[in-house]
């Protein structure tokens, strides 16, 4: 029972929770739909996120790879010794061709992350078997070593259903007892026979429990199940024929017609039902598709040492080289190994649950789960370029429908939207389901009757694009060569067509003293969900003085356990420090670490050492933001550095663990989301699980406070 105060408390976390959900919600609403084209819409959505940003494309995204086809070859071998170009098209100054590069950068990200997965051990290990904590509709719990178990359990369904009805007639048996009791003239070899049911139906029992799941069993589930059926069935066909010889026995005749009709079950198709249902459930699912000819009747009496076996050595580069075929659907969970390390992510569903949250996600994304399609969140720092990129799609839309419909020239339609053939499914041969994809795509609602593709039209889409690029590089370079004096928007080719948008650049948060004005999307922006909550604290408070004497902190000053729990930690981190940099010449990456973590140390020096001048609730919020907003500048640069930084990672993670601890001692740790228990992108995985578990949290950094370190 909940005391006032506790109640009091659980309606506060309720409503504040609401809160969150509904301007999750209408960021929802407001997000970027990034076109499905090649099916690469997970990649148009992170190569937005990368543009938006201003953040740099991960090296190697021109090389050559040994998954590449022929396409990519061509498209990688027009840009790979071009240095200008590489640099135009992964950035974005000006909207300008923002459609048009989002699409060839989908190519080379698909790329890139397939190689990347296909040489990385640790993520062939977390795509075999998913070991960290989830939310409801998370799929990375859908693992190859999930999917081998469900198929396994769709093979031994006739087990369960073959034991299941011998459990059936034995509960039956009492009856049978009371009717031979009751019956006249029974023979006595009938009467012997169905004595011996009850001892018969206990070893098919004990059969049935031990073929569950036996792999060792050389016989199918399937035969296996059949067989203790139809012994039993036999035992009861017999009696019935001595009884029918005599025919004075119709209560016990009546009694084993119903006994045979429902030991007489057609496993077989029961087995199917489960199978189709297996296959209906992951036929999107690259890591089932690309092994499709594993799933089979074998699969019953594979153990799982070799289900292991055949995913290190076959499987799971079934799975990349899958992956990597142009139009393969994918998904967050596919890449996800690859992902976290990059940068730290959100993706919720349309109606705002969370499916996987980072601690302060800079990604976010909706997955619409029933079609696989994401959008984009936008926050204020992305949306005065993205706000374009609708637009251009729009136009490309427009010019896609004019060319299916033959309304104009192709040619022109073409030149107007160079990649709008690109746009155009490439496996569905009939007219009919064309239109009805196409309806569904990208938020068409309506498609003229007249739509008709000729065969002779019909063009591969990663053809159109790879045929139409030389032209399209062309006029980037055009561009290029001008310094635009405004941005267009609207159609994406320059100089055609152009239309602008009136610049809104939303607001900064209100605060009125200490409180804090909830304030919509459009006002606000970007609060980061879940742990985002707002803080009456400014830029200019933040702001750092690099120029600075860094103060000493007396550690005999420290009057609590917290605060000396966190200093020992600084104290650690310094060491650390000191260690890259007596080691900083001896390679580039020692050298990174080493300014890296001595920038680190140096932020969290000087917000603790402000906060332990006059340590309150007020100090707290300051001293938590900058210290969350360092660590979470200098964290990926420190991820690079993998000969140290398992050891870093667990300092820092303990770093955050004594922040958390300070709050509560204060009082200033912030109420989260009780559901929220999912990954921690600093910390080690035993950390993680630490952090999980605390019900407060310190609050999360204002995005435009942000750019201050």
């Amino acid at each position: 029972m909940l005391n006032s105060g506790e109640a009091e408390k659980l309606l506060l976390e309720e409503k504040e929770e609401a809160v969150r959900l509904e301007k999750r919600k209408q960021r929802i609403d407001e997000a970027i739909d990034v076109s499905p084209a090649l099916n690469n819409c997970f990649f148009h959505a992170y190569a937005l996120h990368l543009l938006s940003n201003q953040h740099a494309f991960p090296p190697g995204l021109f090389d050559l790879t040994e998954f590449d086809g022929t396409h990519v070859v061509t498209l990688k071998e027009r840009l790979h010794d071009d240095r200008v170009l590489q640099e135009e098209l992964t950035t974005a100054a000006t909207p300008d061709y923002l459609f048009e590069k989002t699409l060839i950068l989908g190519i080379l990200l698909r790329s890139w992350f397939c190689t990347q997965l296909f040489h990385s051990e640790t993520a062939r290990d977390a795509l075999f078997e998913f070991k960290g904590e989830t939310y409801n509709g998370d799929i990375r719990a859908f693992t190859f070593l999930r999917m081998v178990s469900e198929y396994q359990d769709a093979l031994f369904t006739p087990v369960l259903k073959a034991r299941s009805l011998v459990q059936d007639f034995k509960n039956k048996l009492p009856t049978l007892q009371q009717l031979l009791d009751l019956s006249v003239d029974v023979p006595n070899n009938v009467f012997i026979a169905l004595k011996q049911l009850p001892n018969i139906i206990e070893a098919s029992i004990a059969t049935l429990e031990t073929d569950e799941k036996n792999s060792s069993n050389p016989i199918s589930p399937l035969e296996k199940s059949k067989q203790v059926l139809k012994k039993l069935l036999d035992v009861l066909d017999d009696a019935q024929k001595e009884l029918k010889a005599t025919d004075t026995h119709e209560l016990l005749n009546d009694f084993i017609n119903e006994a045979k009709a429902e030991l007489n079950f057609n496993l077989a198709a029961e087995q199917q039902n489960f199978v189709r249902t297996f296959e209906r459930k992951y036929e999107d699912f690259p890591i089932y598709l690309g092994n499709k000819a594993f799933f089979n009747e074998a699969l019953a009496n594979t153990d799982l040492e070799s289900i292991k076996t055949y995913w290190h050595k076959e499987g799971y580069e079934n799975f990349c080289r899958f992956l990597n075929l142009s139009n393969t659907k994918i998904s967050y969970a596919d890449v996800d190994p690859i992902l976290a390390n990059l940068v730290p992510y959100a993706i919720y569903s349309e109606n705002g649950a969370v499916l996987v949250c980072d601690t302060i996600p800079f990604l976010e994304l909706m997955l619409k789960l029933n079609e696989g399609h994401y959008k984009l969140l936008t926050n204020p720092r992305t949306i005065e370029l993205l706000q374009h990129y609708p637009l251009q799609q729009k136009h490309y839309l427009q010019n896609r429908e004019a060319l299916l419909a033959q309304k104009r020239v192709a040619e022109e339609l073409i030149k107007e939207t160079l990649f709008v053939e690109a746009l155009i499914p490439e496996d569905k041969d009939n007219n009919s389901n064309l239109v009805e994809v196409l309806l569904e795509d990208e938020g068409i609602n309506s498609l003229p009757v007249e739509l008709f593709i000729p065969e002779n039209n019909k063009v591969n889409p990663l053809d159109a694009l790879i045929k139409n690029l030389p032209k399209f590089l062309d006029k980037l370079k055009e561009k290029m060569g001008r310094t635009p004096q405004t941005e267009e928007v609207g159609p994406s080719t320059s100089g055609e067509q152009k239309e602008h948008l009136p610049s809104e650049t939303p607001e900064s948060p209100i605060h009125s003293g200490d409180g804090i004005n909830l304030l919509s999307l459009t006002e606000v922006g970007e609060q980061r969900d879940p742990l985002s909550v707002s803080v009456g604290v400014s830029t200019s408070e933040i702001q750092e003085h690099p120029d600075e004497v860094r103060e000493n902190i007396n550690p005999e000053n420290l009057n609590n356990a917290k605060l000396q729990h966190f200093y020992q930690q600084l104290v650690q981190l310094e060491q650390k420090a000191k260690e890259f940099k007596a080691k900083e010449n001896q390679s580039l990456d020692y050298k990174r670490a080493a300014e890296a973590t001595g920038a680190l140390y140096d932020k969290l020096h000087r917000a603790f050492n402000d906060f332990v001048k006059n340590p309150n609730e007020k100090a707290f919020e300051l001293f938590s933001q900058q210290s969350l907003a360092a660590i979470q500048k200098h964290q990926p640069a420190l991820e690079r550095h993998r000969k140290e930084y398992g050891q870093l990672k667990q300092i820092i993670g303990n770093i955050v663990l004594a922040i958390v601890g300070i709050g509560i001692f204060y009082g200033a740790a912030l109420m989260i989301n009780r559901a929220v228990n999912g990954r921690y992108f600093f910390f080690a995985p035993k950390t993680a699980q630490d952090v999980s578990k605390i019900e407060k949290m310190i609050p999360e950094i204002a995005p435009e406070n942000k750019s201050t370190f």
